[in-house]
């Protein structure tokens, strides 16, 4: 009797435990290759009001309120790890709205590439070279750690969520 269920045990640990990991909600693999391997990282501070034009203070169609280069390695994985946990599962609870107030610009191998980031909506959206290639949902906690981070560099942060 005993071993009948230490053998049951055993398939379900070698079965369910591989497969959450290989389902577990995650900043796609495209975007987290990206945010560890970056040659320059900035986070920036985003009005969510839509932009009609696209000048040199706009991130894909939104104002710049401000920008900070994050040059030591133990803030921008404060800020990936951050994303990281956030991540939700695909279709959970996303909105329709889309009013991003932050954004990450990188530079990596003469490419760009850029995340702007709705934690009102719960969505990010992954664009290299400005053509769209990932994205995914996030709960909101991330937000404190990306705020935390453009406050203490005195950046402005983007006016409070509406609920």
């Amino acid at each position: 009797m005993r071993r009948g269920r230490r053998i049951k045990l055993i398939v379900l640990l070698c079965v369910v435990v591989p497969l959450s990991i290989i389902l577990w909600p995650s900043v796609p693999l495209s975007a987290r290759r990206a945010l560890q391997n970056a040659d320059q990282y900035e986070l920036l501070s985003l009005d969510p009001s839509y932009a009609e034009k696209t000048d040199p203070n706009t991130f894909h169609r939104h104002q710049i309120l401000g920008r900070i280069l994050i040059t030591d390695p133990t803030v921008r994985d404060k800020l990936n790890n951050a994303l990281r946990h956030g991540a939700l599962w695909p279709g959970a609870g996303e909105n329709l709205c889309f009013n991003p107030r932050h954004g990450i610009h990188i530079v990596q191998g003469g490419h760009t590439i850029d995340f702007v980031i709705c934690f009102e909506c719960r969505q990010a959206y992954g664009y290299r070279d400005d053509v769209s290639f990932c994205k995914w949902l996030t709960d909101t906690s991330p937000q404190a750690v990306f705020d935390e981070v453009l406050k203490n560099a005195g950046v402005p942060l983007p006016k409070a969520d509406s609920d």
